[in-house]
């Protein structure tokens, strides 16, 4: 199965719909689509762009474990949920939403070749293990909408060299920054007042963090071997 093509009027494909379909290269999805399950494309190997309809608003795991490697998503789509985009190797270039409101856990987790974000500004939402083990990633825009940041988001980002977190930002979760080995640079938000366990972590490369006069907690292991 190489190529799929749909005719207007289907809503709806369901999770797992065309798994581990390693043959199929492209796929035309019809502009009724509304709902795309979960895990719909994990283990496509050879397909390398999928057009979202501009009728979808939610992401939900769709293209998991497959190979693409760009993608536009629709301003429909205000959110996007858990493992979206994980473990897709090659995936090098995406295009968010300018009205995404929330992005789920792990959604880009061990996408190796991105090397770049930019994030929609009016993002408010970031889950846990959002960007972990991108080791390409080198700069990632901030939104200063942005209020809620889960833990290990930047884990083992080894290529980010820097970052500014927005002022909305009131706590550092654990190990949100921990293995980001070329991490030199840190701007804090006014507003932080805490920060949890590992948050800088093997931050080997870090020179300089400037805390903030509101910050009342820093756990334990916070700098651990930041040489």
């Amino acid at each position: 199965l190489k190529q799929i093509y749909f005719s207007e009027g289907l809503e709806a494909i369901w999770d797992d719909a065309f798994y581990k379909c390693t043959s199929l290269q492209s796929i035309d999805l019809p502009s009724s689509v509304n709902h795309l399950g979960q895990r719909i494309f994990n283990g496509c190997e050879k397909i390398k762009t999928v057009s979202i309809p501009s009728n979808v608003h939610g992401l939900y795991g769709t293209f998991q474990g497959s190979g693409i490697t760009e993608i536009v998503i629709p301003d429909s789509v205000t959110a996007i949920g858990n493992n979206a985009f994980s473990s897709c190797p090659r995936l090098k270039q995406i295009s968010l939403s300018k009205n995404l409101v929330s992005i789920g856990n792990s959604v880009f987790q061990s996408c190796p070749a991105l090397t770049s974000v930019e994030l929609s500004d009016s993002v408010t939402t970031m889950g846990n293990y959002v960007f972990c083990d991108c080791t390409g990633l080198e700069y990632v825009s901030m939104p200063k909408s942005l209020t809620s940041m889960g833990d290990h988001l930047f884990f083992g980002c080894s290529a980010l060299t820097s970052i500014a977190i927005p002022d909305g930002v009131s706590t550092l979760k654990s190990y949100i920054f921990s293995g980001c080995t070329s991490l030199e640079k840190v701007k804090l938000p006014e507003k932080l007042s805490k920060m949890e366990s590992g948050v800088f972590n093997s931050c080997e490369s870090l020179l300089e963090v400037v805390l903030p006069d509101g910050l009342t907690e820093i756990a334990e292991g916070t700098f651990g071997d930041c040489k």
